[in-house]
């Protein structure tokens, strides 16, 4: 596992890249960052993508000058770290959209191989899970169209939300929500620092494919569009991945799909239980409806976050545990705990549990 090192001081090279909640806006001699629209608002994402790399060969490229590192610059490529088996694809902006399937290029930072900090963004639970284990010194790689850019990892830390990232002559930076497996909104950032040590010319430019959503949510009739987060504001917690393979398995979208997915079948639930006319008769098993007990009353609200662990094997999702203590509308709290098994790529509902 990566030492999480004291903050370090840098002599900063222009100014520093400001990592803040807020709109991009120039202040002064610095530049504030947004950070990232929906960066943070990880369960209603949709997409998912496959990658499928061709066979590169490299060759050094004369020297390291700056001249030789800027003219095959871009923010659309590959980003690989070998020592997490990482390879993504990375494309401009920090949209939802884009970051729900790829590391995304902070715009206002310069493009990899320019002067300056290149700037990544990913989530948490997605690319950027493993990205604390990294050492001192591992390699990052980034292909661009017709190049590779070589960096290593010089520092790593845990930080607040409004840290300056040092603005480097020839920088890359990585950071994402910490803890690293939050669905929530947190407060703090991990941040991987990296200098560049050289380039390479590339004559195949590795392929990228997207492919559409992987998993889905059992929500009959009418409950299709009454799944969703936005439409069932709860607190999230945090998602753990389990089984053989699961460090793979969190370097893609493909641990956010099925969270997604687990909770959006959880919430259909919950409002087939609050309305039955939302679903058709027998939609659901009556044992599992009787398991619900008391929670068949009505939620009116949490007390606890909602967690979601994934049981998977070498990326086969089997099974799905979402449990969180709710506060029924008689007031009293009891502990829930759903099971979801997954058929056919969709998650539903099994069993539930109700304690107090």
């Amino acid at each position: 596992m990566g030492v999480h090192s004291a903050p370090k001081r840098y002599r900063t090279f222009g100014p520093s890249w400001l990592l803040v909640m807020g709109l991009v806006c120039l202040v002064g001699a610095g530049l504030l960052l947004a950070n990232v629209v929906g960066f943070l608002n990880h369960s209603s994402r949709k997409g998912a993508q496959a990658i499928a790399r061709i066979e590169t060969r490299v060759e050094p490229i004369s020297g390291t000058s700056r001249s030789n590192t800027v003219s095959c610059a871009g923010a659309q490529g590959l980003l690989e770290i070998p020592a997490i088996h990482l390879l993504a694809p990375v494309e401009p902006g920090t949209l939802q959209s884009t970051l729900a399937y790829a590391v995304g290029h902070v715009s206002v930072s310069p493009e990899p191989g320019q002067v300056g900090t290149a700037v990544f963004a990913a989530h948490d639970v997605t690319w950027f899970h493993r990205i604390s284990s990294l050492s001192f010194g591992d390699a990052i790689l980034y292909y661009s169209a017709c190049q590779v850019l070589k960096y290593v990892v010089t520092s790593h830390e845990v930080v607040g939300h409004s840290y300056a990232i040092p603005n480097l002559p020839a920088g890359l930076a990585l950071f994402t929500c910490w803890p690293l497996d939050a669905l929530w909104e947190t407060s703090q950032r991990y941040v991987v620092q990296a200098t560049l040590v050289g380039g390479y010319q590339s004559t195949k430019v590795p392929k990228l494919t997207t492919a559409n959503p992987s998993y889905t949510s059992y929500s009959p009739g009418q409950l299709g569009s009454l799944d969703t987060l936005a439409a069932n504001p709860t607190p999230l917690g945090n998602l753990s991945v389990i089984g053989p393979g699961a460090g793979s398995f969190y370097s893609s979208p493909a641990a956010l799909d099925a969270s997604a997915a687990a909770q959006g079948a959880y919430f259909a639930l919950l409002r087939a239980l609050a309305d039955p006319s939302l679903a058709p008769p027998n939609s659901y098993s009556a044992n599992l409806l009787s398991e619900l007990g008391a929670v068949r009353q009505g939620i009116k609200g949490y007390s606890s976050p909602l967690d979601t662990s994934v049981s998977q094997v070498n990326g086969r999702v089997q099974v799905a545990l979402l449990k969180a203590t709710v506060t029924l509308l008689d007031g009293s709290q009891v502990h829930l705990a759903v099971t979801e098994t997954v058929s056919g790529n969709m998650f539903s509902p099994t069993e539930a549990t109700v304690s107090t």
